[in-house]
């Protein structure tokens, strides 16, 4: 069962990992990463990188595609070589799924119209646009196509669908086994749980979020056509096609925008993070520090303020039997073990 992750340029991390931990750990799962062409892209915020293996035309019958989402999909939204991939995919696939705005390069493809799909919170009049029925529900079966809304609701697809695939078990198996036994701090995860005023400031730069608009100075450094940070050239969007007018309609939003700031026309640049649309990166590196400035410094003090199983997970984590039996691996394969069975 071959599983195929899309990567371009700009993708959300996390889009793209949460359903490769998951499904990528189902019995007789070969996952391969590919992209227009073989080699590394990198995600919106520029920080981490993913290698393609395979170009398009090296990946032809996929069993199991996903498309994650993230600010670079707006320079795809014009039919081109991607939509020509998918939709050739597409037909011989079990099962073709998305992740937030991910939902949007199918629906732009044409496969979406008329079935119930969801995006990110932010990008649902888009999928409206481009002939879906958006639904705000989590992860949304229709047929074979799956789609998840945000970002971290690809763990969740990536669950549902191994539970499709191989039945309860195996996907409570993958979840135990991945620890996914989510416990967020705030219940402020959907437009309807959120402080009004945090929903209301994402609402307002929702175009610019989704876009990337939020670094001028990324665009500049690396204008369409010239090499990105992943060795790889930006590509201008292919002219439209044989696609419906609905697509060609809702790509005309996503189109170059002139940039007196970056010296003329550009791409929609890398995104900037959402937490600097409320709290600049000053403020956070302040609070940092001085949250540094009130860590216990004592051991006494740092372990009254751990939990017992986090208690009893170090105490045996440094036990002498432990220890003995760490002694004989290398330093560098014996820190693994120690992060890891740390948790």
């Amino acid at each position: 069962m071959q599983i195929a992750i899309l990567l371009y340029d700009r993708f959300t991390t996390l889009d793209a990992i949460g359903p490769y931990e998951t499904l990528s750990r189902l019995p007789g799962a070969e996952t391969v990463f590919v992209g227009e062409r073989a080699g590394t892209y990198r995600s919106d915020l520029g920080a981490v990188g993913l290698v393609a293996d395979a170009a398009l035309d090296e990946v032809t019958a996929p069993d199991i595609l996903v498309v994650p989402g993230g600010p670079g999909q707006t320079a795809h939204m014009a039919d081109g070589p991607l939509h020509e991939w998918i939709r050739a995919v597409d037909a011989a696939t079990t099962w073709t799924t998305s992740v937030c705005t991910g939902s949007l390069l199918l629906a732009a493809a044409g496969l979406l119209k008329g079935r119930r799909a969801t995006s990110h919170w932010l990008g649902l009049d888009h999928l409206a646009a481009l002939g879906a029925e958006p639904t705000g529900e989590r992860v949304v079966f229709d047929g074979k196509y799956v789609t998840a809304a945000g970002v971290s609701s690809g763990i969740d697809m990536g669950l549902r669908l191994a539970g499709r695939i191989a039945g309860d078990t195996a996907a409570q198996i993958i979840q135990l086994g991945i620890e996914y036994d989510p416990q967020p701090p705030y219940d402020a995860g959907s437009p309807e749980k959120a402080p009004a005023e945090i929903t209301a400031a994402l609402r307002d730069h929702g175009p610019s979020l989704l876009s990337g608009g939020g670094n001028r100075r990324r665009s500049a450094a690396h204008p369409a056509g010239q090499v990105n940070r992943g060795g790889l050239r930006s590509r201008k969007a292919a002219a439209p096609s044989a696609v419906s007018p609905l697509a060609r309609a809702s790509a005309a939003q996503w189109a170059p925008r002139s940039s007196a700031s970056s010296g003329g026309t550009s791409q929609v640049p890398l995104a900037s993070s959402f937490a600097a649309v409320c709290v600049s990166s000053d403020r956070l590196a302040s609070t940092a520090e001085n949250s540094a400035t009130r860590l216990p410094s004592s051991p006494s003090a740092s372990t009254s303020s751990t939990s017992p199983v986090r208690s009893a997970r170090a105490q045996s984590i440094n036990s002498p039997e432990n220890n003995r039996y760490l002694a004989d691996e290398s330093p560098t394969r014996r820190t693994s073990r120690r992060v890891a069975d740390a948790g």
